[in-house]
């Protein structure tokens, strides 16, 4: 097993956890592209106690709306989303999993400068946990931050995990 995939393993153990499966709770996944930590433990772990998943579905240049996990096709950016025909799509989750490029100490993320995720967040109710996983080499001192960009509850890397509220 190389590196990075064993630090997907750490960094997936950690995060179940920290917030282990809550049965018929709304949880939002992301299918993660290269230079993202893999999700598909937490999927499985997740799936198998019944947890409702969600996956983002580009449906423009500004939104991503969350649908069920079912039948996936090739989306706008080479990434598999969930087809519209899964069933009814949901901003009611208690965990949403927002991938990022980089991150900082203080939580914050930057992502790959499209804003989908930032403006997406902006519709949630502040009681939706915001978490991240990442590689440790991808978390920086400090990001130059703008006013749209949102900050993640917790970040958690394979050498443990940064709270920011």
């Amino acid at each position: 097993m190389n590196l990075k995939k064993l630090d997907d393993v750490i960094i997936q153990d950690y995060f179940i956890e920290l917030f282990p499966p809550v049965r018929n709770s709304n949880v939002a996944l992301y299918n993660s592209i290269a230079g993202e930590v893999d999700t598909g433990r937490i999927y499985s772990v997740y799936k198998e106690a019944s947890v409702n998943l969600y996956f983002p579905r580009t449906i423009n240049d500004e939104i991503i709306e969350f649908y069920p996990d079912g039948d996936f096709e090739i989306g706008r950016f080479n990434i598999f989303e969930p087809k519209i025909s899964n069933g009814e799509k949901s901003e009611d989750f208690m965990i949403i999993l927002v991938p990022g490029r980089s991150f900082d100490a203080r939580g914050w993320r930057h992502g790959r400068g499209w804003g989908y995720y930032d403006r997406f967040i902006e519709r949630l109710p502040v009681t939706t946990l915001l978490a991240s996983l990442a590689y440790a080499e991808q978390v920086v001192p400090q990001l130059i931050v703008q006013p749209w960009d949102k900050r993640m509850d917790v970040i958690i890397t394979e050498e443990g995990v940064i709270y920011s509220r």
